[in-house]
């Protein structure tokens, strides 16, 4: 007599909220936990050099054009118009130092290490859909929010030149560089020491931590970038996917310059 085998419960069946965040376990990035945490330190380091070398030939272009007196103090404005783009030169050097790493570590394709993985056309304008839906939501909630009128993104975003070189940042830089470090370095490297759960949690917290001093550490912005971030590293989880965390943020930070326009 032959016994009928009777099915073994699957790995998702014995553990519904992997349905929400599939276990993927995987070497990749290529990194060590240690190695990605200590980019944040050489980001800033390095942005701050960076800014310095910015900022000496635009203040000597400023006092040319006199808009600036010699031996005048640059404001927070004066600053920020080095530090943006030496911000983005940062991302750049750190992108392409870690591609040299991985690809001594037998990783030659950076896009794979990192799970770019396209998204379906259906599901790009799905994403897009949910990031401007999002982004609608925090500027209604937002509203109620109290943010210190001082706050440095506000200080920031009263000179004109600096408002339109965020907007680029915004839309063409942060989407990509951000999530390439929270959602395709630090999110999986976390997973491999803490499961799928606790790694959403600290990515997404430590993503809103980092915008905090922009909003002057206010509660409420800060809970909101939370959410955010929750969103984009669930997103990241559950396609397994960076690209779609991108086109998620991009809709998102786009839409939020949109409705800044008209308000």
């Amino acid at each position: 007599m032959v016994t009928p085998s009777i099915p073994q419960p699957s790995q998702e069946d014995a553990h519904p909220a992997a349905v929400l965040l599939p276990e993927a376990p995987t070497r990749d990035p290529g990194l060590g936990i240690l190695e990605v945490l200590g980019l944040v330190p050489a980001f800033f380091a390095l942005s701050i050099l960076l800014s310095l070398i910015f900022l000496v030939p635009l203040m000597v272009w400023m006092v040319a054009q006199g808009t600036l007196s010699p031996g005048e103090q640059p404001s927070l404005t004066i600053f920020v118009r080095a530090a943006l783009p030496a911000q983005a030169l940062a991302y750049l050097l750190l992108i392409v130092a870690v591609k040299v790493v991985l690809a001594k570590r037998g990783k030659h394709d950076l896009l794979a290490a990192v799970h770019w993985n396209w998204p379906s056309r259906l599901s790009v304008v799905g994403l897009f859909g949910l990031g401007i839906g999002v982004a609608l939501i925090a500027s209604a909630v937002s509203v109620h929010m109290r943010v210190p009128p001082n706050a440095p993104i506000f200080e920031m975003l009263k000179d004109k030149v600096v408002a339109e070189m965020f907007v680029v940042f915004g839309i063409a830089i942060a989407p990509f560089t951000e999530e390439f470090y929270f959602r395709g370095l630090l999110y999986p490297v976390l997973r491999r020491h803490t499961g799928t759960t606790a790694a959403v949690l600290i990515t997404s917290v430590f993503f809103a931590l980092i915008h905090a001093s922009q909003l002057a550490n206010s509660l409420g912005p800060v809970f909101l970038l939370l959410m955010v971030g929750l969103l984009l590293t669930i997103i990241r989880a559950r396609t397994d996917s960076l690209a779609a965390s991108v086109i998620l943020h991009v809709a998102y930070n786009t839409t939020l310059f949109v409705v800044g326009a008209f308000l």
